[in-house]
């Protein structure tokens, strides 16, 4: 009888226990962080035989690219959502750890969380020189007439440390220009071919298009523009939008990358920046035979199954005049590997089944 009230104990017991560890569902993302940064100290792909390299962060269900100039100046376009914080935060102390901590240009490209949501971080953490913004106002900059506003706190939060910075930090307000950043004498080229206006309705109408250009190759960002943008770009712009390297917008969604645009942009390579598992079944699988039809399989990168992806232009080694076009993975380095939540668990439960059921009863024995 005793011996049925021990293991009724235990039993209730590692119930318990499973059902506290089990709880860690509600917060896995910083479980999966912490463990990750525990464990693997180096999530930087480093290219550093490259000119220009870009890094596609794998900041979770949202954009962060982080462009390493020809000229060392550096520039970061969207930064994620607040709530993956720790993989931001990881992967820029590691790639600042040998530099200063300045930010040349920091671009939002439109007024989505998961594009803004760590902007606070970065004015709070590093100098930024130039920041460019969407002309979305908060409800203190009610000053311009018919402004779109954005009352979100996190926004809020960021314009104010923008504001707070604003004896060392220029800002400006994204929109079409042919010389998009505010530096001269360089041998590289960054264009914004959107927002063509000043106002919109829908938050992704305000995403910057951004083009890099450096030795005879193009890099094409398009934030979250939607299929209405892309239209008007090939209208406007048509074969200048042709690039090598292509940020496919909206997450890979069936708002955005129709046919037509794909056909104009004719990109070697495409990268989608997307969470595994996301809550909006991203990236829509037509979506993704599209731009497999475009660039073959083995030229499409996705941050949800290879982590950081890192594209690198070398001047010195050149294809027919242009340079060449290197890429890295996290998977492929095996850098940073993943530990899963569910591995935690899966361990902390046979362990805690071990320590309850044959710990205790073999003490009892002696």
């Amino acid at each position: 009888m005793n011996k049925l009230k021990q293991n009724k104990l235990r039993i209730l017991i590692f119930l318990a226990c499973s059902i506290l560890i089990c709880s860690t569902l509600f917060f896995y993302d910083l479980c999966e962080n912490w463990l990750n940064n525990l464990f693997f100290k180096n999530p930087v792909v480093n290219l550093t035989d490259c000119d220009l390299t870009v890094h596609f962060v794998d900041i979770g269900q949202g954009d962060c690219i982080l462009v390493d100039l020809p000229d060392d100046k550096i520039m970061i376009v969207d930064c994620g959502s607040s709530a993956n914080q720790n993989k931001l935060e990881i992967y820029l102390n590691k790639f600042f750890e040998d530099k200063e901590k300045i930010v040349d240009y920091f671009v939002i490209t439109h007024a989505d969380e998961d594009h803004y949501g760590n902007g606070s971080y970065i004015f709070e953490n590093y100098e930024v020189k130039n920041f460019y913004r969407p002309s979305v106002c908060t409800p203190n900059e009610t000053s311009w007439e018919g402004a779109t506003i954005n009352d979100d706190i996190g926004y809020k939060k960021l314009i104010d440390e923008s504001l707070k910075n604003e004896i060392g930090c220029q800002m400006f307000f994204n929109n079409a220009s042919d010389d998009f950043l505010n530096q001269s004498e360089i041998d590289y080229n960054v264009r914004c071919f959107s927002p063509l206006e000043e106002n919109y309705q829908n938050s992704n109408d305000y995403s910057a298009v951004l083009q890099i250009e450096y030795c005879g190759r193009k890099i094409l960002l398009t934030g979250d523009a939607e299929t209405n943008t892309e239209e008007k770009l090939i209208n406007i712009y048509g074969e200048e939008l042709k690039s090598d390297i292509l940020k496919v917008a909206h997450h890979g969604s069936q708002t955005s990358s129709s046919i037509d645009f794909l056909r104009e942009v004719s990109p070697l390579y495409a990268v989608i920046s997307v969470e595994k598992g996301n809550m909006y079944n991203l990236p829509n699988e037509e979506i993704v035979a599209r731009v497999k039809a475009f660039v073959g399989e083995e030229n499409i990168y996705r941050t949800d199954e290879m982590g950081n992806v890192v594209f690198g232009l070398n001047s010195k080694q050149k294809v027919e005049e242009k340079a060449s076009i290197f890429v890295k993975t996290t998977k492929t380095t095996n850098v940073n590997v993943k530990v899963g939540w569910w591995c935690v668990i899966v361990l902390l439960e046979g362990l805690t089944f071990a320590v309850i059921f044959f710990v205790g009863k073999k003490k009892k024995e002696k």
